[in-house]
């Protein structure tokens, strides 16, 4: 038996071939697209914001869809009609300054009732430095300190702001990240506020430098330094130009709750090592990464210039903790308000601190391979993947309210 092969198929050109695979890519591309797309494009009252470089590129986030916690606690304010009348009068001299310059004669006495059961004495006071903390009344900023050993949501000390002045959830993907990487964030979350029977919706409540944000990190009680910010605001008020671009050098060391640890020669003595070792890594006297952890600060670099957060690198925000049983330094991440779009080159390494940190090899070299672990994608599904369940798990709450 005589057996007739087949004939082949007509063969399609090479050319279409390549056409074909093209469109396939293409396909798969938007089928992925559609898919992320579940991040956004939820509307609610607060107006849309944009987070980039990640998962949510080019797609709108929602704060009241996602980035507020699986329980969303409420804080209800209750304050003297006269003590108010104090916390409007700061408002309208800060309103015409153009800038907030308080002190703590400034504090008025309230009682916050906690998720409709505690009830907490407190003392509390207007807070930001610019007017989008206070140009409004129906979300004004406030500093919050509790009485005696009493606190609210493990925090003695903390701000309740509009979601805006942190660029709504942006800042709470920033803090997230942080402690992701085991490093010092600060509890960020979005409550419920009512002040005065009048209910405010989403306030964002930012913890403050204290012992229990040491305790909530997992680190020793040590102290926290900051840049001294007070001849800032002089010139600010005095029209005087600005002072944000002065070196390091010309700037004095401070902490928070000076005369308490000065009470204390143990904290006293801790401060004053914390401060001398400050001053010599801005003059110079020695290298950055003998006055810095070297693995933290280089994930603290590379995740801040990830969100391109140049505004908490700026030196009045920036926020250190002295780690006693190392005698070094680490960043807090605080008030990063991170861009909305990715800046073209790198804004925050070529900032005045992050470049006297890059003039040491070691940094250098470790900071530019924590910026490619963290760009690559598999870091990033892991992050997802942390992530996304403190989102998800909030959206029936959300939708009930």
């Amino acid at each position: 038996m005589q057996i007739t092969p087949k004939k082949n198929k007509r063969q399609l050109p090479h050319r279409f071939k390549v056409v074909g695979a093209i469109l396939s890519i293409i396909l798969v591309l938007i089928s992925f697209s559609i898919i992320a797309f579940f991040a956004g494009n939820y509307y609610t009252e607060n107006g849309y914001i944009k987070v980039w470089k990640m998962w949510f590129e080019s797609y709108d986030v929602k704060v009241n869809s996602y980035l507020h916690p699986p329980t969303w606690h409420t804080l209800q304010i209750d304050m003297k009609f006269k003590n108010f009348l104090k916390i409007k009068k700061k408002q309208q001299q800060a309103l015409k300054r153009g800038i907030l310059v308080s002190d703590s004669k400034d504090y008025v006495p309230a009682e916050i009732t906690v998720d409709g059961k505690k009830q907490v004495k407190v003392k509390m006071r207007l807070k930001g430095d610019w007017a989008d903390h206070y140009n409004t009344d129906k979300k004004l900023s406030f500093r919050i300190k509790v009485k005696k050993n009493d606190a609210i949501l493990g925090m003695r000390t903390f701000f309740i702001q509009h979601p805006k002045t942190r660029g709504y959830g942006l800042e709470w993907i920033f803090q997230k990240h942080l402690r992701y990487e085991k490093l010092l964030g600060l509890r960020y979350s979005f409550i419920k506020v009512i002040f005065n029977g009048e209910d405010h919706v989403v306030y964002a409540l930012e913890e403050h430098f204290s012992k229990e944000l040491v305790e909530s990190n997992k680190r020793r009680e040590g102290v926290f330094l900051r840049f001294d910010e007070t001849d800032l605001f002089i010139w600010c008020t005095e029209d005087k130009g600005t002072l944000l671009d002065q070196s390091l050098q010309a700037m004095s060391i401070d902490t928070f709750q000076r005369s308490k640890i000065f009470k204390n020669p143990a904290k006293k003595s801790l401060y004053l090592s914390a401060c001398k070792l400050m001053r010599d890594f801005v003059d110079g006297k020695i290298k950055p990464s003998d006055a810095f952890k070297v693995d933290d600060i280089s994930k603290f670099l590379a995740i801040n210039e990830m969100w391109d957060t140049s505004h908490g690198i700026i030196w009045h925000n920036l926020r250190f903790y002295y780690d006693p049983t190392v005698a070094k330094f680490e960043c807090i991440g605080f008030d990063a308000v991170p861009k909305e779009k990715p800046s073209a080159y790198f804004s925050v390494l070529n900032s005045r601190f992050s470049s006297l940190l890059m003039k040491d090899r070691k940094i250098a070299d470790s900071t530019i391979k924590k910026i490619q672990e963290y760009s690559s994608a598999d870091y990033l599904k892991k992050l997802i993947k942390e992530l996304n369940p403190q989102w998800i798990s909030s959206q029936k709450r959300i939708h009930q309210e």
